[in-house]
This record gives C-alpha cells, sequence and structure tokens, in this order.
C-alpha cells in the first residue's frame, strides 16, 4: 500500500450511486431470495435488516415474511440527509409510516449497529447515536 492512505466508504445517495446499488442488487437478488428461505425466512417470519442502505434487499425480505410477518430496517434507505432511520416495512415493501424512529448523532453520519426484537414487540437499538426522534439517547435506545 505504501503512501496510500485508507479512505473509508460511505454509501452514496446521490442518483448514480442508486442506479448502480439496484442494478448490482438486481444481479444477486434471486440468489439472496432462495438464500433466505433456505435459512427459513418465509411467510410470517420477523427480519431485521441492519445497514439496509437504499432498501432493495428490505423490500424483497417484505415480500417473502408477507402480511403476517414483520421486517425492521436500519440504515440511510429513503433519506439524503445526515440522518438514519429505523424502518418497519408493510408485505408490499413499502415503509409502513406509522412507525419509524429518526436516529442522530449531531456531526457526521449516525450509525445502528444491532437490533433487536423484544418479546413485548419493542425494538432495542445500539450503534454510534445522540438522540433518537430528538431525545438524548447514547448508544442505547428503546423504541
Amino acid at each position: 500500500m505504501g503512501d496510500q492512505q485508507e479512505q473509508q466508504y460511505f454509501l452514496g445517495t446521490h442518483d448514480a450511486e442508486l442506479r448502480r446499488l439496484g442494478q448490482q442488487h438486481g444481479v444477486w437478488r434471486d440468489t439472496m431470495i432462495a438464500g433466505w428461505k433456505r435459512a427459513g425466512i418465509g411467510r410470517g417470519a420477523k427480519a431485521i435488516d441492519v445497514g439496509a442502505g437504499p432498501g432493495y434487499a428490505t423490500r424483497d425480505l417484505a415480500d417473502v415474511v408477507g402480511p403476517d410477518g414483520r421486517v425492521l430496517a436500519a440504515g440511510g434507505c429513503y433519506r439524503q440527509e445526515h440522518d438514519a432511520g429505523i424502518f418497519r416495512f408493510n408485505a408490499d415493501g413499502c415503509p409502513d409510516t406509522t412507525w419509524q424512529a429518526s436516529v442522530d448523532i449531531g456531526h457526521g453520519w449516525p450509525n445502528v449497529n444491532a437490533m433487536l426484537l423484544q418479546p413485548d414487540g419493542q425494538v432495542l437499538i445500539s450503534g454510534d447515536f445522540a438522540s433518537v426522534n430528538g431525545h438524548p439517547a447514547r448508544a442505547l435506545a428503546r423504541l
């Protein structure tokens, strides 16, 4: 590597990057869906997609789990500002507009590293953030 400085990769949200990611998703989509089904993810399952990016795979997961299942996604999908979100998706692959959470760090890009769906339906998140839905929350929050 020598004098080359390592650069951190950030998922772009501009149109060209979203088109590229959509094309990339199209290449591996069928293989990924088959893998989920082999892993037992099917109708009625609950799935979590951490690092969802633009949400292409998340929408496919929503289709696989169907109307009796649930998909939660953490990432910058559907947003273009320095803000990450946690979204729930309906069976049709569209975000459930009655439920979402906004995660902010105050500077740079926030990060949700882990999510846990609790038996009572509440969601625990952890990562690099300073607030959730505008309320102070450092690194751990219950939604």
